[in-house]
């Protein structure tokens, strides 16, 4: 399993990555992942049609991947 010192770090690393994102894609990612909305309700709340919402998550979500490998994963 995860020990809590390695999932505490793994957030860290997260919340790192996100705070390099621009304001909207954290808005989105956390409305998204944090929050649970679905991806109507983002779209609703930037004011965005879903497929535009989709994309844009999507687009948030590959530049906080990058962020996140950038920063080392902890082992």
């Amino acid at each position: 399993g995860v020990g809590p010192s390695k999932q505490a770090a793994e957030q860290l690393a997260a919340r790192e990555a996100l705070e390099c994102l621009t304001p909207r894609c954290q808005k989105v990612l956390h409305m998204r992942y944090f929050e649970g909305f679905t991806i109507a309700e983002v779209a609703g709340r930037v004011g965005v049609k879903p497929k535009s919402a989709q994309k844009l998550i999507a687009k948030c979500l590959r530049r906080a991947e990058r962020l996140y490998g950038e920063k080392g994963r902890p082992r």
